[in-house]
């Protein structure tokens, strides 16, 4: 199973029925850009969808994934495969969120600090602008806690 040949299936079969990906997106309830995806063979569909897709399309799944003179076990092994292959890259994109997350926060926490001093030198603490550093502050430490969180669960995926 290709991500490129099932894409360009998707596609060819999509413009036989007449319809636009934008249409094909509102069906199917994603967005156009997940049908461009999934054309251009950047993503799989996701298996929830798959079954859906593979209707509005007017084949079987396996047809749609290729696999019409497989055996059971093989159609099972290659329906496995493709929700593992998303699985991996959707834990990539999250890793790569957390990791974004945590520094953000570990950066964003000591300028909160920073400026906080600042605005108590020039005797600003007080009103608005303390209120503004601390919520700062709190969203900063917020984030480096998400970002580490993150970090950690995606292990047990």
């Amino acid at each position: 199973m290709d991500k490129k040949i099932i894409g360009q299936k998707i596609s060819t079969l999509r413009k036989e029925k007449g319809m636009t990906q934008k249409e094909l997106a509102e069906k199917l309830c994603v967005t156009d850009k997940s049908v461009s995806k999934w054309e251009t063979g950047v993503h799989f569909p996701d298996i929830v969808v798959m079954e859906k897709l593979a209707n509005e399309l007017g084949i079987t799944v396996v047809d749609l994934l290729g696999l019409e003179q497989a055996s059971s076990e093989e159609v099972i092994q290659g329906i496995a495969k493709v929700s593992q292959e998303e699985k991996n890259e959707i834990k990539k994109v999250m890793k790569s969120r957390a990791i974004t997350s945590a520094i953000y926060g570990i950066i964003g926490a000591p300028l909160a600090i920073y400026f906080s001093w600042l605005l108590n030198e020039q005797g600003l603490v007080g009103g608005i602008y303390g209120g503004a550093t601390c919520f700062f502050m709190i969203c900063a430490m917020e984030q480096a806690a998400y970002g580490i969180y993150s970090l950690f669960n995606l292990r047990k995926l």
